[in-house]
């Protein structure tokens, strides 16, 4: 960040998760020149809040390897309803190696999803990249009391442990039906 010719002239270098502010930090930029202006989430509609929750969870995004599903649906509990909304290149494996209680529902409009992201009973978000903002999605399922469960190391774990929204747990650590199970409780 020292040698950055555009950091070092910058008056300000605004970060939307603590996670990029960290990493900005670390790298030698100015901490006086830094500001976390987090993403906004707009107002959810009065009628986008469901409050009859149903049994079944959702993963929005996608399929892609960054994204993690892949490996979620690999230990996702089979007696856990899980809706996936989204398509990429991983749809394939994902359709092969998912549990019966996994449905794959395809793209959907942003519009249809707010219509039923306040109806799920928690949004799982298994990425596995290093955002430099918190995940729109996330901070959509929280905007409609929906509680999220996201994988460690990611922004939205961040934000999820921050806002005491879900939970997180590690990819791979056979804690997820544990974690399914706490959220369900409260």
């Amino acid at each position: 960040a020292r040698r950055n010719p555009l950091l070092m002239r910058a008056d300000r270098v605004i970060c939307q998760s603590t996670r990029a502010e960290t990493l900005f930090v670390r790298s030698g930029a100015d901490p006086s020149k830094i500001s976390m202006i987090p993403g906004f989430t707009p107002k959810p509609l009065s009628g986008a809040a469901n409050h009859s929750k149903s049994d079944r969870w959702v993963f929005v995004g996608r399929l892609s390897p960054e994204k993690g599903l892949l490996n979620l649906v690999r230990e996702w509990p089979g007696v856990v309803k899980l809706d996936v909304i989204g398509e990429g290149e991983e749809r394939v494996n994902v359709l092969n190696e998912k549990p019966d209680s996994v449905k794959l529902l395809g793209r959907k409009t942003h519009e249809e999803v707010m219509d039923v992201l306040g109806s799920y009973r928690g949004l799982v978000y298994p990425g596995v990249c290093s955002e430099g903002a918190y995940p729109m999605v996330v901070r959509e399922a929280l905007a409609r009391g929906v509680p999220v469960l996201a994988s460690k190391g990611s922004s939205a774990a961040d934000l999820i442990q921050s806002s005491k929204g879900g939970l997180t747990y590690r990819p791979g650590e056979s804690e997820l039906g544990f974690k399914i199970t706490q959220i369900e409780l409260n």
